[in-house]
């Protein structure tokens, strides 16, 4: 194996491992970050092999990094809160999203050539895991499939919780409908790939059944790549999706036939989001997801009105201070959701809107 081959399968692990397993934490490091060593490939690329890297790309990530520093400046004054140690970490991360954009770029191709290969590589690590859960621990037997329990409920290694694993399944599986003829091409890669759908769907979550149903349609709008194999794989997996959905029972299946006290705050997809969620009659307590939703829904509105230019890069939790209800202090003793993500918003769009008003 050339250094050449053996540089590009080593970014290519090193992008999959920080996409894939965002979530994993090793001696307190989180590997969503590990794809900024491959900052060392790209300062030997333009050191030793003087290649050159695009000037627009160059001076868009300097105007970026320049507009977040200028913005949270003007924020941190503007709020009576000039603390030039948070400038100084606005300034840090500001400079790895704008080198970050830099290094995407640069590898951009490489990575979107092997998407195939990334996929490989997560399965790969994936199947390990779960034959490691399989041989060190009895909860593989005894999770309660497709009504409310999961297995990362009882080992965490990999995935915190089961929509951070289904924010990869989804992907993967329509990405492998769309390119099945690639995928079909090795026999081993479609069975891996059957296995995580029905593995996926014996896991079954609100997040797995959005997924599919938003993915396929972004995919009808804009894939150019039809024919009828894919046509009818999109149809029987919503078909299969829509029906495990509407046959569930409001009340969880591991309420029913498990221990009352463990699941005593988990929800069915189906009761998450037609009985206490976004389509509920009444006010209720124990859906959190939905209700930390809304509270940043909350959050970043009352922040666009009251601060339409935002309050800066990373500072959600000054927005979150200002705008939380007249009665957040008494409904946190009895609703502790009330406590959770004060500082990520628990959604993008949130926290975004919050930080960089109309700019976002």
């Amino acid at each position: 194996m050339s250094f050449l081959e053996l540089k590009n399968k080593t970014i290519i692990l090193i992008f999959s491992l920080s996409i894939f397993f965002s979530h994993v934490v090793i001696y307190n490091f989180q590997l969503r970050f590990i794809y900024l060593f491959l900052f060392l490939f790209l300062f030997y690329d333009l050191f030793k092999k003087k290649i050159k890297i695009n000037n627009k790309i160059t001076l868009l990530s300097a105007f970026i990094l320049f507009l977040i520093i200028i913005h949270g400046y003007f924020n941190l004054i503007n709020q009576d809160n000039l603390d030039y140690k948070i400038l100084f970490k606005i300034s840090i991360k500001s400079a790895l999203i704008s080198l970050s954009i830099i290094l995407i770029y640069y590898y951009k191709d490489l990575f979107l050539g092997n998407l195939t290969l990334c996929i490989n590589i997560f399965l790969s690590v994936f199947y390990f895991y779960l034959i490691y859960i399989l041989i060190s621990s009895d909860n593989f037997y005894n999770f309660n499939l497709i009504n409310c329990s999961n297995l990362f409920r009882f080992d965490k290694l990999l995935f915190k919780e089961l929509s951070h694993f289904q924010l990869l399944s989804v992907p993967v599986i329509l990405y492998s409908i769309i390119n099945f003829k690639e995928i079909a091409k090795k026999k081993i890669n479609t069975f891996l790939i059957f296995i995580l759908l029905v593995f996926s769907f014996l896991n079954f979550s609100l997040t797995f059944f959005l997924g599919i149903i938003g993915g396929s349609i972004i995919i009808l709008l804009v894939s150019k790549n039809f024919n009828k194999t894919i046509i009818t794989l999109l149809l029987v997996i919503n078909f299969l999706n829509l029906g495990i959905f509407l046959n569930q029972k409001d009340t969880c299946a591991a309420k029913r036939i498990g221990n009352l006290e463990t699941y005593k705050n988990v929800l069915s997809p189906r009761e998450k989001l037609l009985t206490t969620g976004i389509f509920s009659k009444g006010s209720f307590s124990n859906n959190y997801s939905f209700k930390i939703y809304m509270n940043s829904f909350y959050v970043a509105m009352n922040s666009l009105n009251n601060n339409i230019l935002g309050y800066g890069f990373d500072n959600y939790k000054f927005a979150f201070k200002n705008f939380v209800p007249e009665d957040y202090e008494k409904e946190k003793e009895i609703h502790p959701y009330r406590e959770l993500n004060t500082n990520d918003a628990s959604n993008n769009f949130s926290k975004l809107t919050s930080e960089f008003g109309i700019f976002f």
